[in-house]
């Protein structure tokens, strides 16, 4: 028996069958006319009904189709070829998985080759990689989303998972975080240019490289030793400019000391300024763990305002609002679909370099990045920080946990060593200078319960909460 034959035997007599694979299989999967049609008359049914057609209902809306009596005969005849038969589900699934996924490469790899020939105006060479990726793809999912209700086990799990964090290395960034960067999310620094924003971005790559996570760091600014070069120092305990000067013995004395203390993986990456978007970062991740076995806990990209758009390409007309936004997207999405947390950067505008309180307005080119970004730092560098070697960072937009806990804190800065380091905990965080809203009432004795509006949670409280097994009405806290 043909896939096809198959497929429609069980479309039209297996509910379970069809609730799991109607939703993956599409018209184009079929090669015959006959197929395309018979599959469409099929899901005109179903769509409108929501329920499975007989073969009678079938021949009338084939003899409701206006044409000529041969595509009548052939209609009738793929639909007289169906039989009915019983097989284990698991079976059926797998195999039409099986042929949708053969069907996806083939008409992939045909729309690539048109392409490449340049039968196909809209789209150019740098669509292929991702078309490819669709196709490979393709997996039967059942899941629909959270059980909100049901999968409350599930959920507690999640917030107590420390794995599905990254660190960073320093107190105040994971303490702001409650733990680190969450995979699948994007997370953005915003500086002026020499703001900081590399010296920040590599010490979060030694951080998490300690922590013992994988790190793939992709540089379209500088060179692929010039960053490894801020991570040696860093991670060596040196002076930049003395690096250069040290004997070989040396070097490879201090780097094993880097080697024992660093429990993870990895990579930095080179791409030319513009040159590359999260098409090329996905081919490159796909390389990576084909080729060396290495899947990325956390990416950096250095820095997103240089990167080119997937979807929007240059000189379509598109504004730098429109590219950089989708530049954000296309990121996250890379997040979300490999398991990884991503950071990223972009720059002030003119109105931000010498601003000493950097709001979401200084947004150069796309404020829709901050309507994209998971977390959103400013950092603020101004001259008597500089003397002071120190820099001031100020949370802009934060889903973890409140921004203002705390909305401003210092962090020191050995230049020399290009590495950031904890103020005493008394000078680290800066007060603000108005109260901008009342804070809602904690809940943090053993006795306290919910009540009826009086008491909230806050996402700290909400992590640290144990389970109760009878249900919602009672809330222990430690």
């Amino acid at each position: 028996m043909k896939p096809e034959q198959l497929i429609f035997s069980q479309l039209l007599s297996n509910e379970e069958y069809v609730r799991k694979t109607f939703p993956h299989i599409k018209e184009e999967y079929f090669s015959s006319p006959e197929d395309k049609n018979l599959f469409k008359i099929y899901t005109r049914y179903f769509q409108k009904y929501n329920k499975i057609p007989s073969k009678q209902a079938m021949r009338i809306e084939i003899e409701n189709l206006k044409g000529s009596k041969s595509v009548y005969d052939a209609l009738i005849s793929v639909l007289d070829s169906t039989e009915e038969f019983k097989e284990d589900l698991e079976y059926l699934v797998e195999e039409t998985e099986k042929f949708c996924k053969q069907r996806a490469i083939f008409n992939a790899l045909r729309e690539s080759v048109l392409i490449v020939d340049g039968q196909d105006k809209n789209k150019t060479t740098d669509a292929i990689p991702s078309i490819l990726q669709e196709a490979l793809s393709i997996c039967f999912n059942t899941s629909v989303g959270h059980d909100y209700i049901e999968e409350a086990d599930a959920r507690y799990d999640y917030y107590h998972l420390n794995e599905a964090r990254i660190p960073t290395g320093f107190k105040i960034f994971d303490e702001i975080t409650r733990g680190g960067f969450p995979r699948k999310t994007l997370n953005v620094l915003l500086a002026p240019p020499h703001g900081g924003k590399s010296l920040i971005m590599t010490n979060f790559a030694a951080g998490a490289l300690t922590a013992g996570y994988n790190v793939l760091y992709i540089t379209m600014e500088m060179a692929e030793f010039e960053i490894a070069k801020r991570i040696d120092v860093n991670l060596m305990n040196i002076d930049f400019d003395t690096l250069e000067s040290i004997s070989k013995p040396v070097f490879d004395n201090k780097f094993s000391q880097v080697i024992t203390s660093s429990k993870g993986k990895l990579r930095i990456k080179e791409y030319p300024t513009e040159g590359a978007h999260a098409g090329h970062f996905r081919a490159l991740l796909e390389e990576y763990k084909t080729k060396q076995n290495f899947v990325p806990d956390l990416v950096i990209v250095d820095y997103m305002s240089i990167c080119l758009s997937e979807r929007q390409k240059a000189g379509s007309g598109a504004n730098s609002y429109t590219i950089v936004k989708s530049i954000g997207a296309e990121l996250r999405a890379l997040a979300i679909v490999n398991n990884f947390a991503c950071i990223s950067a972009i720059q002030t505008n003119r109105a931000g370099i010498s601003n000493s309180d950097v709001g979401m307005e200084n947004v150069s080119e796309s404020i829709g990045v901050a309507a994209i970004a998971d977390w959103l730092c400013a950092i603020i560098n101004t001259d008597e920080l500089k003397q002071l070697k120190q820099i001031m960072c100020k949370q802009i937009k934060n889903r973890y946990r409140n921004v203002d806990e705390p909305n401003k804190f210092l962090v020191g800065v050995d230049y020399g060593k290009m590495r950031l380091f904890e103020l005493e905990e008394n000078n680290s965080k800066v007060k603000p200078q108005t109260q901008l809203m009342k804070k809602p009432p904690r809940i943090e004795t053993a006795n306290d319960t919910l009540s009826d509006g009086g008491d909230m949670f806050n996402l700290d409280v909400l992590h640290s909460i144990k389970p109760v097994k009878q249900g919602f009405e009672n809330f222990n806290f430690d």
